[in-house]
């Protein structure tokens, strides 16, 4: 239905956004390593300090792993049987939603592009025998898709931080040099990128 869609959207995009902050934020890897520290002299004083200890490991991997949010959610997601249908018509959603202009501001439109290029990186499978979201002809990502990401290689993300589709498809286990080549903004595409 139309709202799941909309919700799916909307998840994908809150769960990038704390993906980018947890890795490009240093403040977060700071607190955690002196809460890390401050456990030590209080380990003889707690009745159970190795639940605890498996806790803080735990904790570690996820603020210390790079893209750990956007891999666990690919990862959940490639278990669905038929993921890639599900993906395939967000992305169409994403698209028809840019081409059309239904959006109401620039976050609106920002939200469309930044999830129309996760759903990429999500539909992509890691290794080389699964789901090439680059070949696959249900998707045109080298014709309509290509051409509308084209339009904003730098995407806004939240505050400061900024994604780029370069940088997405570089991520992707399919996204070779051959693939990276066709999704290079030219000197002549460049003047039509828009900046907001």
């Amino acid at each position: 239905s139309e709202e799941n869609l909309t919700f799916s959207i909307k998840i994908i995009d809150m769960l990038m956004k704390l993906n980018a902050i947890k890795d490009m934020k240093a403040s977060l890897r700071n607190d955690f390593a002196y809460h890390k520290r401050s456990f030590q002299p209080l380990r003889g004083l707690l009745n159970d300090p190795d639940a605890i200890m498996d806790e803080i490991i735990d904790l570690q991997m996820f603020v210390g792993g790079f893209h750990f949010i956007s891999d666990l959610l690919r990862e959940k997601i490639q278990k669905i049987p038929k993921y890639e249908d599900y993906l395939i018509l967000l992305m169409s959603r994403c698209y028809e939603d840019i081409e059309n202009m239904n959006y109401v501001n620039y976050e609106g439109k920002n939200i469309l592009f930044r999830v129309l290029l996760q759903l990429i990186y999500l539909a992509d499978h890691p290794y080389s025998y699964g789901f090439n979201v680059f070949r696959n002809r249900k998707i045109n990502l080298n014709k309509k898709i290509r051409k509308t990401l084209m339009k904003r290689p730098v995407i806004p993300l939240c505050a400061d931080i900024e994604i780029t589709v370069k940088s997405t498809i570089q991520k992707c286990a399919h996204g070779d040099k051959k693939v990276l080549n066709k999704w290079i903004v030219s000197k002549k595409e460049s003047q039509g990128c828009h900046l907001m």
